[in-house]
């Protein structure tokens, strides 16, 4: 009987914890999913929520504590995998990431973000090849998406196959709508600048900046444009401050360099 109160205040404490991160307070949710721990040390969701605030709150050592007692208790915990992967991933270690996403897609070979995941850290690693196959297959099984596309135009690019990329990037414009969302706006303009169409460019971009005035990715985009129109302080003040926002955005730290080296 008590074990069975203790679960059922096990549960109250995760749905307390639940709250506290939908709002994006850590502190108190990493304190309501260490009362669910505490209270039922079998109940999984405990540690995969605390693992989630501890990574709301930049603490990634811990996380991957967390999400590794969740394997060890359900190995084919696939978003589990994902997750601890993506904690490996921002540690830089790519060996455990790369290992903790293929494990994932092995589990569910059927949802397309973990190729484009898996292909993205491809990517970074300068294995081109492997990053294009898995963009293909996560377009292959889901090919209403244009994200799948873009990121393989990009992987495209990088290998000079400027044929199988402009190819790519002209689908793109064809799937994502003029009218969508911000990163349907920006991942147009993205395509019209790859494809040397800068006005068409800087009008999609704008329209991305309706949907919210500070958002990184529209103002890296705009960034690029600006560079390739030429307009030099405008491209620096735009990639500048989409790499304060996240000092991950390689192409900025690439274009910044690029234009503060050049006279």
């Amino acid at each position: 009987m008590l074990r069975l109160v203790g679960r059922i205040i096990a549960k109250a404490f995760a749905v307390r914890g639940a709250a506290h991160l939908r709002n994006g307070n850590a502190s108190e949710a990493i304190q309501a999913f260490a009362k669910v721990i505490k209270l039922d040390p079998t109940n999984l969701v405990g540690y995969v929520g605390r693992a989630d605030a501890y990574l709301l709150a930049d603490d990634h050592d811990r996380a991957i504590a967390d999400y590794t007692t969740v394997i060890e208790g359900s190995p084919r915990a696939t978003n589990v995998h994902m997750s601890r992967g993506t904690m490996y991933y921002h540690k830089r270690d790519y060996d455990r990431a790369l290992a903790d996403y293929t494990t994932s897609i092995e589990n569910d070979p059927t949802e397309p973000i973990r190729y484009m995941v898996r292909g993205g850290l491809y990517e970074e690693l300068a294995q081109y090849d492997r990053a294009i196959a898995d963009y293909t297959r996560s377009a292959q099984i889901n090919p209403g998406d244009f994200r799948h596309l873009r990121a393989r135009a990009d992987a495209y690019e990088r290998i000079g196959d400027l044929a199988r990329a402009t190819a790519d990037y002209e689908s793109v414009l064809k799937l994502a709508s003029p009218s969508g969302g911000a990163f349907a706006c920006q991942t147009r303009a993205w395509a019209f600048l790859k494809l040397g169409q800068f006005d068409e460019a800087l009008s999609s971009v704008q329209k991305a900046f309706e949907f919210g005035p500070n958002n990184p990715m529209a103002m890296e985009v705009r960034g690029h444009i600006f560079e390739a129109l030429g307009r030099r302080s405008e491209a620096i003040s735009d990639l500048q401050q989409a790499l304060d926002s996240n000092p991950r955005m390689t192409k900025s730290a690439d274009a910044l360099r690029r234009l503060t080296r050049d006279p």
